[in-house]
């Protein structure tokens, strides 16, 4: 397992859109490492920022050895980590937001906001829970 702090190890930001990425990432070391029960969660919350690890410590399942329920009961932290539900209207909202009294003189800037744009309208329209209006 790689160190804290070492540039290879998992790193976790606090965003439920970051969170199954970090989890995955995780898994992958920690089956190679061949960690299982308690040792598999404790290893886990030594790549959490302090705040997070303070929250995930404190959870009910951070002191038993499923790490499958442990995780669950993470996820539930984090609405949106996973499934079709990560963005909703207001994300985009708020991306329309910030750009609309932000100059854009260059190409770069522009291509900041269509990609920022882009990357929260996709699965809104793909699940239908945005209409051509809201494009």
């Amino acid at each position: 397992m790689p160190m804290h702090g070492s540039e290879c190890m998992p790193k976790f930001d606090g965003k439920a859109s970051s969170l199954l990425k970090f989890l995955n990432q995780y898994e992958v070391l920690a089956d190679d490492g061949g960690l299982q029960g308690q040792d598999h969660i404790k290893q886990l919350l030594c790549y959490l920022p302090s705040d997070e690890r303070e929250l995930w410590s404190g959870l009910t399942e951070a002191k038993a050895s499923d790490f499958d329920v442990f995780v669950a009961e993470v996820k539930v932290m984090y609405p949106g980590c996973e499934g079709d539900r990560c963005y909703a209207l207001s994300d985009l909202q708020v991306i329309v937001r910030k750009y609309v009294s932000m100059p854009m003189p260059s190409v770069e800037g522009l291509s900041a906001y269509y990609c920022a744009f882009h990357k929260v309208m996709q699965p809104l329209l793909a699940s239908n829970r945005i209409g051509t209006a809201e494009r």
